[in-house]
């Protein structure tokens, strides 16, 4: 059995889209593609990575969260499947096509940083501090996952405490805190994503041979358009969309039908 928790929508049949979702966040970020899924007859399946809802943390990484979508996509009995990632899910999207270069149909990002370490300067956003430019340089450089993990854990903890309490005061039947708090009920799947998204990718974007698109927002401040050009232009053949006025966010709710038509062969 699959170790990933996941969320089931679009169409009972049709090719299988693997959506994994920004950080951090969980896998209820796909029920707004419901409908445009079902109009584009596909099968939608957002999923949890370690760390987020019921899927338990281990040392996972890239590589080895795009083996685990693959013993998923055997569960659900495809043998191709599209990836769509949002935000740092992107370069999980990435990496299992690179990871899984036959099963791989193709790839839609949206939103997702590069590898920090092969851009100038190496930050996904701009306009950093001093302070915040100075800990991501650590974390890109200290010996271990495990120990980047350790020094951006401060500054997310007193975050979490502060989102779960606001989030535990509301509405839980709301679909936005549900997701929320399935995000945020462990720390350590957004601490592996942020140290594993920081520090040099130990897979290369460029061995990715599936078609491509990669969406960004023109305004997005959580992760600069400069991440969509760095990206366009190592993926083989991909294609880039800048999306005019739109920022981190908007950028996959004016796309569902888009890029899932994309992704449909």
């Amino acid at each position: 059995m699959s170790r990933l928790q996941v969320w089931r929508g679009g169409g009972d049949e049709g090719p299988l889209v693997l959506f994994l979702p920004g950080c951090p966040d969980s896998r209820w970020a796909a029920a707004s593609g419901d409908l445009p899924a079902r109009r584009a007859g596909v099968r939608l399946v957002g999923v949890n990575r370690p760390g987020y809802g019921e899927t338990a943390p281990y040392d996972s990484d890239h590589l080895s969260v795009g083996d685990d979508l693959a013993e998923l996509a055997d569960e659900l009995g495809a043998d191709r499947f599209a990836l769509l990632g949002m935000s740092i899910g992107g370069t999980y999207a990435l990496a299992c096509a690179a990871r899984h270069p036959r099963r791989a149909a193709a790839v839609v990002t949206v939103a997702a940083p590069g590898d920090l370490t092969r851009m100038h300067p190496p930050h996904h956003r701009d306009g950093l501090s001093a302070q915040q430019a100075e800990l991501l340089e650590r974390v890109r450089s200290t010996g271990s996952v495990e120990q980047a993990m350790d020094l951006l854990r401060p500054e997310f903890e007193a975050y979490r405490r502060q989102a779960l309490a606001e989030l535990r005061s509301r509405d839980p039947v709301d679909p936005a805190v549900r997701q929320s708090l399935e995000a945020l009920t462990c720390p350590d799947g957004y601490l592996r994503d942020a140290a594993l998204t920081m520090r040099g990718w130990d897979w290369d974007p460029a061995s990715v041979r599936c078609p491509v698109l990669v969406v960004h927002g023109e305004l997005d401040e959580q992760a600069s358009p400069r991440n969509a050009h760095w990206l366009a232009g190592v993926i083989p053949g991909a294609r880039l969309r800048l999306l005019t006025g739109t920022n981190h966010l908007g950028a996959l709710e004016e796309s569902w039908e888009d890029v899932l038509t994309a992704l449909r062969p």
